[in-house]
């Protein structure tokens, strides 16, 4: 959990430039699969591999301080030992971007995006 901390705090020092989603998106799939493993939960991780290729085209665009904060908070749940916390704040944070790519379909201007 530590090393997450430290990558989501890190992301602040990526600079802003044209790259930064990119590198953010990165940092973010990378987040999630590793906070997937560390569940120790057989079934989302198998689910998780096997449906790789939709976090490779799905970027939200949402805000990168926000998404940070969210991911911060996650970690210090779940480093607290508040389990039902963290799956709130889980929840949240999967609703934000989810409600955003919802927003941009039916906007028509949703345009997936691959992340390397």
């Amino acid at each position: 959990i530590q090393a997450l901390v430290v990558g989501a705090a890190m992301s602040d020092l990526i600079p802003r430039t044209d790259q930064l989603s990119e590198q953010m998106a990165v940092l973010d799939r990378q987040f999630h699969q590793r906070l997937i493993e560390l569940s120790g939960n057989s079934m989302l991780t198998r689910l998780s591999h096997n449906f790789w290729v939709l976090g490779k085209i799905v970027r939200a665009g949402r805000n990168p301080e926000t998404v940070r904060d969210e991911h911060l908070a996650i970690l210090k749940a779940i480093g607290l030992n508040k389990p039902e916390r963290a799956e709130q704040l889980m929840r949240k944070h999967i609703r934000a971007g989810k409600r955003l790519m919802e927003v941009g379909i039916r906007d028509r201007r949703f345009v997936p995006a691959w992340v390397t």
